[in-house]
């Protein structure tokens, strides 16, 4: 889930980070490979001058601990796109109504079955999310379209802004708890940072 312009934002902005610390980690190497080559005659004189100064401990130790930061930051990009991967894969498995859409049919809906899970209303007028979750998750949800949820998420959609919903049951999503998948889709659709979400869900 997830508009494509949203998720094209996301890998842009994943990859510009990776590549800008990897060219800088690159350029830090060379500096403390001419400088360690003797060859500190070629590189513009104040850099030449502070190598010669410099203890070469020191240097190789800001090295390595670029380096560090820079394994740390690719691990980070890894475990982000690993995270949207599995909680895409979950929202695609479900079904995306509108909210009059939901409304005419949540009582068939409820009938047929009420779940633990989570929910995910996207304002594809403005691109903004907001997740929450509830152990009968389509009763919780639909107290957001009556004026009893989000208050922020009622207005806008009263005002005719157009949202999208998608229920993710916890069942069968691999997850432990309601809280873990919350949280992770909190994340994933940055709904705390440029969302409806307050926080970025329990035990963050």
């Amino acid at each position: 889930m997830g508009s494509l312009a949203h998720r094209r934002r996301v890998r842009r902005h994943a990859a510009r980070t990776a590549l800008a610390r990897l060219l800088v980690f690159v350029a830090l190497l060379a500096l403390v490979a001419a400088g360690a080559g003797g060859s500190g005659a070629r590189v513009r004189p104040l850099v030449a001058s502070a190598l010669e100064r410099a203890p070469r401990v020191a240097v190789w130790a800001l090295a390595a601990l670029f380096a560090a930061f820079v394994v740390r930051s690719l691990a980070r990009g890894w475990r982000d796109w690993r995270l949207a991967a599995r909680i895409d894969r979950l929202a695609s498995g479900s079904e995306s109504m509108t909210p009059e859409q939901f409304l005419d049919r949540h009582n068939d809906l409820i009938r047929a079955g009420d779940f633990p899970g989570i929910y995910v209303l996207h304002n594809t007028t403005r691109d903004r999310y907001y997740v929450g979750q509830g152990r009968r998750v389509l009763s919780r949800l639909l107290q957001h379209f009556s004026g009893r949820g989000n208050g922020d998420v009622y207005a806008d959609w009263r005002y005719g802004d157009e949202f999208r919903i998608r229920t993710l049951r916890l069942e069968g999503s691999g997850y432990q708890s309601l809280d873990d998948l919350e949280r992770d889709a909190i994340e994933r659709y940055d709904a705390y940072g440029s969302g409806y979400n307050r926080n970025r869900g329990i035990g963050a």
